[in-house]
């Protein structure tokens, strides 16, 4: 189940879409995960649930004394990588990095320049600034998360997700929270950086310690 078909995007490239349906697999929209699931189960047959991850949305679709609950055998092989897997998390890390520094080398001019105008970038504008800069790389495919980006008071919000009509502009005297991830053909990343574009309180330095 993908989420890149509910949004009108293939997902994965032709290659693996011929790989998987040679070992029958099928590819379906994420959203009709719990419709698919209603179908496909059985009144009396035993499922298998990943403990850790699975919701309970997903632990409600099967009786209680037909759950077997264990690791994923898909969660071990991920833990482990190979020497290609490896380098290629480290070049897909590097090449990441470097939208990163152009986007806080981007804000970090613009508050110099700009201070307090009405000018300033937004929570939203940074999100799609960092994808814009990611489009330029090689091997990107997407971002493999919604960019949590948030200013002050939201920087506390578990799993902010701006809104254009009400989120925050950048500021030199609030703390910035940036919290973002890209997929490449190689590798994907997820990193979080809490930085000040102007001279911290020591209240905020105490918070961010």
């Amino acid at each position: 189940f993908l989420r890149a078909l509910d949004e009108g995007r293939p997902g994965v490239s032709e290659e693996i879409r011929t790989l998987l349906s040679q070992a029958k697999v099928t590819l379906k929209p994420y959203s009709t995960f719990f419709s698919e699931m209603g179908a496909v189960l059985k009144p009396d047959e035993k499922v298998f649930l990943e403990a850790h991850s699975s919701s309970l949305a997903v632990m409600s679709l099967v009786r209680p004394d037909l759950r077997v609950k264990g690791i994923s055998p898909v969660e071990e092989f991920k833990a482990c990588k190979n020497a290609v897997e490896i380098e290629g998390l480290k070049r897909a890390c590097k090449r990441d990095s470097i939208a990163l520094v152009q986007v806080l080398s981007s804000l970090e001019k613009q508050l110099a320049a700009n201070g307090a105008s009405a000018s300033l970038p937004n929570e939203v504008d940074v999100c799609e600034m960092i994808t814009a800069f990611r489009r330029k790389l090689e091997l990107y495919v997407g971002d493999s998360f919604d960019t949590i980006s948030s200013v002050g008071s939201n920087t506390s919000v578990v799993h902010y997700k701006p809104e254009k009509a009400s989120c925050k502009k950048l500021s030199k005297d609030e703390m910035y929270l940036i919290d973002t991830g890209g997929q490449y053909q190689d590798g994907t990343t997820d990193v979080t950086r809490t930085v000040h574009f102007g001279t911290p309180t020591e209240e905020q330095k105490r918070f961010y310690s």
